[in-house]
């Protein structure tokens, strides 16, 4: 994470204004008021029923896509690791270099020297990444680990664990990273380990060798199993997710809460009933099926119990999934434009056919739990009125979620590497996080319940959000929260507490802060808005942005706006409708020439008469809020006196069978 941060430091810190005024301008042309939520009892065990997707690995991480789509993965995770690859399998005093030019001072490296090893045993703590290289071994017996940051093992680095405790300490979901590449080792055996109750990534790739033997894991895992790796888990309880590409094996044995996904690629083609998963015993699935081809990878799954199956079929693909329980569809997008809408959650499909033109997938008799959606690459997704599990951009893609409701049972809300992701009007029970350098606008819609986190140098708008806790800002982020809550309805002749947020939080690292915001208003239809109250130079977080006085306004439906500045000049807005009521009591002139009626009114101290009235009728004082606090009938010419103990102003109206007049009177 250090290295992260120094790198993220270069990071220009104004050039987004071209994004926000893009989805400013979907909003002010689009939005409404009119939200979809989802029903959420206070004795529903929402998170326990989700499942943790990996961040980005359903597409980055799998060599199944471009080759790209990999140096845009491993260029995130490490910088000029791709380059050096070479030069790390020679021993290249060059690349050695710079590499630990880059490492820094924050980072342990093992196997710079030859034959190089690590013994760690009882308590030690690693505040730092941990780099694994050449032929070096970090060996771990008897030990409680505490680190904080990511484990590399590269070449033929090993890291073996025996009668261990690890404990990752992430602060959020998916920060850290086991990454095994090359011909590498991963050995953990006999131990247990925690994430500090959040995901955590692992990924084998290459010629790498994982070995997970009698394992208590606390915390969920996603994995991905790419190149030519072998991976096998023998006696594993929360095994996690392990997503399964390219020519790997992966042996499932005596393990516990399993969930498999397998890719499909293109040309693949699938005809397949997926066996009951509470119990799996003796399953093999590879292209050595009559009814599967096109698929290089094995695996193996026995005497395992709560297996789960997730199906990715990607473009190409042909795939029929028939008499079978499905955990997961993930829908993967790579180049072009595409839109989803009406999948949801938790139905049995008869007969159903995918309405995608680039792929075949056909469900029969098939039940899917979670429908999830994976834009890479450089696609547009748009998501139209779904209930689906989670949503992950990446590379430079684009993706707009309207309408929807993400009931996170597939995982989270998320934007990284450039993507920019659009949610409006939709409802999430679910974590959000934006990652590297992404942008990620929730405007109109309602955060129910999850955490929100903004790491690497992201940016993430919340406008008009509603969100259940003030989000975590990390790294090089930012975060505009900008909302008018209310009012809804006011009254005229009043003055109106405008409720709401208008805040920046920036991370540690980043150079921009809040600098001020402006409250304006405008009649629906005009085009010209009006400042009211002052401009403010203090953040403001669920309380009271400013007054709108209201006097002299003619009711009817007005916009309120609330612009909010950063330092660097960047700029977001958020309108709230409000239905302007009549209110008080609008003075009206006496004519002076004797037609129709007329009523006389003198103030003296804290009395109020009224007299010399023209005919029957009745009475009224009001005060300035329109509420009636005196009535009473009078006849021609008959006099009534008030006491009134308040100061203030208050209005007088006469009402007859015929018309109806007012004047105002002030008391001191």
């Amino acid at each position: 994470m250090t290295c992260s941060i120094i790198f993220l430091l270069f990071v220009s810190a104004a050039p987004y204004q071209s994004e926000f005024d893009k989805a400013m301008q979907l909003f002010s042309t689009h939005y409404n008021e009119t939200i979809y939520m989802g029903e959420v009892s206070k004795d529903t065990d929402i998170l326990s029923t989700g499942l943790y997707s990996q961040k980005g690995c359903h597409c980055e991480y799998s060599s199944i896509f471009s080759s790209e789509a990999i140096s845009v993965f491993l260029n995130m995770r490490l910088p000029s690791f791709v380059s050096l690859r070479t030069g790390l399998t020679s021993g290249s005093e060059l690349a050695m270099t710079k590499l630990t030019e880059f490492l820094g001072k924050d980072s342990l490296i093992i196997g710079d020297t030859p034959g190089e090893t690590l013994f760690i045993s009882g308590v030690y703590s690693i505040p730092m990444d941990v780099y694994i290289i050449n032929d070096g071994v970090m060996l771990l017996r008897n030990a409680n680990l505490s680190i904080e940051g990511n484990i590399f093992v590269v070449n033929k680095g090993t890291f073996d664990c025996d009668s261990s405790e690890i404990h990752f300490l992430q602060d959020y979901i998916y920060e850290y990273i086991m990454f095994i590449a090359d011909s590498s080792t991963f050995l953990v055996r006999n131990s247990s380990t925690t994430f500090n109750g959040f995901p955590i990534n692992l990924l084998t790739i290459g010629d790498a060798h994982l070995v997970w033997e009698n394992l208590d894991n606390e915390d969920w895992t996603t994995a991905v199993v790419m190149g030519n790796s072998i991976d096998s888990l023998y006696n594993v309880n929360i095994a996690g997710e392990w997503l399964l590409a390219d020519n790997s094996l992966t042996s499932f044995k005596n393990t516990e809460t399993l969930l498999v996904w397998y890719f499909f690629p293109d040309s693949s083609i699938i005809d397949f009933a997926f066996p009951d998963g509470d119990t799996v015993n003796g399953f093999v699935f590879d292209s050595t099926l009559s009814n599967v081809s096109g698929l290089a990878y094995h695996t193996e799954i026995d005497s395992c119990t709560d297996v789960m199956w997730g199906m990715i079929p990607l473009a190409g693909s042909d795939v029929t999934i028939s008499d079978s329980e499905l955990r997961t569809t993930g829908l993967m997008f790579n180049m072009d434009s595409s839109s989803v809408s009406g999948l949801v959650n938790g139905l049995t499909y008869d007969d159903f056919i995918l309405p995608l033109q680039d792929r075949v997938y056909h469900l029969i008799n098939t039940f899917v739990n979670t429908w999830s959606f994976y834009p890479a690459d450089t696609s547009y997704l748009e998501v139209i009125s779904c209930i689906f599990g989670e949503c992950v951009g990446m590379g430079n893609t684009e993706y707009f979620i309207q309408n929807a409701f993400c009931d996170g049972s597939g995982g989270h809300i998320e934007t990284t590497d450039n993507a920019t992701g659009l949610i409006f009007l939709s409802s999430l029970i679910c974590d959000v996080i934006t990652k590297s350098q992404s942008i990620l606008i929730v405007g109109y819609s309602s955060i129910l319940l999850g955490n929100i986190w903004a790491t690497g140098s992201s940016i993430m708008l919340l406008v008009n959000a509603s969100i259940p806790d003030m989000p975590e800002v990390f790294d090089t982020s930012l975060v505009f929260i900008d909302a008018i809550t209310g009012p809804s309805t006011a009254n005229t002749y009043e003055t109106v507490p405008v409720i709401g947020s208008a805040t920046i939080l920036g991370g540690p690292f980043h150079p921009a802060e809040f600098d001020y915001y402006e409250l304006f208003y405008r009649e629906l239809g005009e085009s010209l808005w009006i400042q009211f109250d002052s401009t403010h130079h203090s953040p403001v977080y669920n309380g009271t942005l400013g007054f709108w006085d209201t006097d002299g306004l003619v009711p009817g439906y007005y916009e309120l706006q609330c612009h909010l500045f950063d330092t660097f000049g960047n700029n977001i807005e958020v309108l709230k409708q409000v239905n302007l009521l009549p209110g008080g009591i609008e003075e009206q002139k006496v004519s002076e020439t004797g037609e129709g009626i007329f009523f006389s009114v003198a103030v003296n101290r804290k009395t109020i008469t009224v007299k010399n009235c023209s005919s029957c009728g009745i009475v009224s004082l009001y005060d300035v809020s329109g509420r009636c606090i005196r009535k009473t009938s009078l006849k021609k010419d008959q006099v009534t006196v008030w006491s009134q103990k308040g100061s203030g102003v208050y209005f007088v109206r006469f009402e007859t069978e015929t018309r109806t007049l007012v004047k105002k009177v002030v008391l001191f």
